[in-house]
């Protein structure tokens, strides 16, 4: 879909099977956006369109945290800041930064890893807005 949209896609960044950036346009602003999902998780199956608890498969994976929505989030803001860049004739260029959000164990995600070294590397990068989402659970 981004290529369709005419992002050029660079893949396997930093040799991480399930991690890319898609670019779009040239110059400045840069505008780096975080697309992270993750896998599914062990114990979450759940039947679609359902409020109530009723698993598909007992004890199958599933989505329960929202990551499963950050990553099409992420990449519906990359396509609409595309097509608002394309109706006024904006400069700028547009980084999608999708990455896998593993869950091992207690361990740091990879993502957070991954935000600090870039928050220390923006200005060197040209980063002028980083943009960046993430759900929070509601008991």
């Amino acid at each position: 879909m981004l290529a369709e949209e005419g992002f050029s896609i660079e893949k396997e960044l930093a040799n991480m099977e399930h991690c890319f950036v898609a670019t779009y346009g040239s110059g400045k602003p840069v505008i780096f956006i975080l697309a992270e999902y993750d896998d599914a998780l062990g114990d979450l199956s759940q039947v679609a369109d359902l409020a109530e608890l009723k698993p598909e498969v007992q004890g199958g994976n599933g989505h329960g945290c929202g990551h499963n929505l950050l990553g099409t989030g992420a990449l519906a803001g990359a396509v609409g800041i595309k097509d608002y860049m394309e109706e006024n004739k904006l400069a700028g260029t547009i980084k999608l930064l999708v990455v896998l959000q593993k869950k091992v164990g207690m361990e740091k995600p990879l993502w957070q890893e991954m935000a600090c070294l870039m928050k220390s590397m923006w200005r060197y990068l040209g980063i002028q807005w980083i943009l960046v989402e993430h759900g929070q659970s509601v008991v």
